[in-house]
């Protein structure tokens, strides 16, 4: 039991760490936005990077971490983390409805979640746009 606990926390930090080294970023007011390509979606490791991004790589208060796959009409992710408190939970409702109105999102003031249906092929400059605008 213990080596495969250890084995699914090494394969998750291994993942996040890819993501976050090959991560597209940019830079917005108040935003730091990164792009990650991932294997799978899972909303919890899109989470991890958020939070990582956060603590050591962001210049902003606010980093939005959007899976790359949601662009190709793949099932997609995006994960949200803040240093302060910031209306990420209903940032993140409303970017999600803005793209696809069947997709789910969960989160609080400083981290939230959001997952995309794979039907929908989704603009992530336009995801991006709505989740600035609703912050």
């Amino acid at each position: 039991m213990r080596s495969a606990v250890l084995d699914a926390w090494r394969d998750h930090a291994r993942a996040v760490h890819e993501a976050l080294t090959a991560a597209t970023t940019g830079r917005y007011d108040g935003v730091f936005v990164a792009r990650v390509d991932v294997d799978g979606v899972d909303p919890g490791r899109l989470e991890t990077v958020a939070r990582l991004c956060r603590d050591f790589r962001s210049p902003e208060p606010v980093v939005l971490v959007v899976s790359a796959a949601a662009a190709a009409g793949i099932e997609g992710a995006a994960a949200a983390a803040s240093t302060d408190d910031a209306p990420l939970a209903g940032a993140m409702r409303e970017a999600v409805q803005s793209v696809d109105a069947d997709g789910s999102s969960a989160g609080d003031a400083r981290r939230a979640t959001a997952r995309f249906d794979g039907a929908v092929e989704m603009e992530v400059s336009r995801f991006v746009t709505a989740f600035r605008e609703a912050l």
